[in-house]
């Protein structure tokens, strides 16, 4: 049995996905913006997947099996044993982090977040009645503990952390989020972890589990690392029973059933058989990080970044070609980044490299052919 091509897929077929990353633009612009891979489907997802058409299986979801499945997946995966009980289905990501932040923060409350950070992280507290509070990363690309230490102590709530970050793909330390950790029970304040892409830990690094040890809320879902984010579930992670109980209390009945069936058994079917997909993955996406590098080197050497930890999203410095690189690239060589203002960082951009080789070759060439 072979494993999966993910150089596989031609410009061609990938043109006939309806999702945003190949509709949001005009046919002759290549994609690297939003995150989402250009792979096929984990042989398992697409059976579990199967299976529900030819049953006709399309109701609402039925999500109990999902956080056994995802816990079972944390202790081999990520190195962490959480139990079932721990876990509360939830449509995605963000929606749990905003249910997360409802419950167990009082309204106004302000809600400490790093830029650059993914950008709903500007806006989903404020949506909830909560004020985003801005503590920049070092220069370094770290937390900034003494910033984040004197919001807290300023009247902020939460910390709403992104572990590994986006964009930067840091993987935070044990000893990092200790630190943290240390700082937020100072001011008896809520850390709230966003761990979607931790199961793309790339090799050289090694993903720590917000709640191994420390106390908080984490979210995860199946979708970032199978690539799923259209079939929609995801999990709330609580440290105590006490905090899950607080949380079911707390956040809307009918929250598990508005995960979607597909999402839940695609999830499900990831987290028990995906591994071997996953592993191929990893191998694919670390090879692509080193073709990266090697192709800016030769072709934009003004540019400049540290490779992710995790991961498929590359931060780029593009100061140096101009606070409009990002547009020229998209208007002149026909390549979509995500420009860094949305994550608060003008003069970067973030690129998807979890693409084929060619067509990430092809989108270095563009954007090195593009005048500055």
């Amino acid at each position: 049995m072979t494993g999966p091509d993910f150089d596989g897929p031609t410009w061609e077929q990938l043109r006939r996905r309806t999702s945003v990353k190949w509709r949001q633009h005009p046919p002759d612009v290549l994609p690297m913006f939003i995150a989402e891979m250009d792979v096929p489907l984990a042989a398992p997802v697409t059976a579990a997947l199967r299976e529900l058409v030819e049953l006709g299986d399309t109701g609402y979801a039925e999500p109990s099996g999902l956080p056994a499945a995802f816990c079972a997946f944390a202790a081999r995966r990520l190195g962490w044993e959480p139990a079932a009980a721990q876990c509360l289905p939830v449509p995605d990501v963000m929606s749990g982090v905003a249910q997360a932040l409802s419950v167990l923060t009082p309204p106004g409350a302000g809600v400490v977040i790093c830029p650059p950070v993914y950008h709903p992280f500007f806006v989903v507290p404020a949506e909830i009645g909560r004020a985003p509070v801005q503590v920049p990363l070092t220069d370094d690309g770290a937390l900034d503990l003494p910033g984040i230490d004197a919001a807290l102590a300023a009247g902020a709530r939460a910390v709403l952390l992104c572990n590994p970050h986006n964009p930067t793909g840091r993987v935070w330390t044990a000893a990092e989020l200790d630190a943290l950790a240390e700082v937020a029970h100072r001011h008896d304040a809520l850390v709230v972890s966003d761990e979607i892409h931790a199961p793309l830990t790339l090799p050289g690094a090694t993903f720590a589990p917000y709640l191994a040890g420390r106390p908080g809320v984490a979210v995860h879902s199946a979708s970032k690392a199978f690539n799923l984010a259209g079939l929609k579930s995801a999990l709330v992670v609580a440290d105590t029973p006490g905090r899950v109980e607080q949380l079911r209390a707390g956040m809307p009945e009918a929250t598990p059933y508005h995960c979607g069936l597909p999402g839940v058994a695609a999830a499900r079917a990831a987290f028990t058989d995906g591994d071997a997909w996953l592993d191929a993955l990893l191998v694919h996406l670390d090879r692509n990080r080193t073709l990266l590098g090697e192709l800016l080197a030769e072709q934009l050497p003004a540019v400049r970044w540290n490779p992710p930890a995790a991961s498929f999203l590359a931060w780029l410095d593009t100061r140096a070609l101009g606070l409009d690189a990002t547009a020229r690239f998209l208007g002149v060589g026909r390549v979509a980044l995500v420009d860094g203002a949305e994550f608060g960082h003008p003069g970067y951009g973030r690129l998807n490299f979890a693409t084929t080789g060619a067509l990430l070759r092809e989108g270095v060439r563009r954007m090195a052919a593009t005048p500055g």
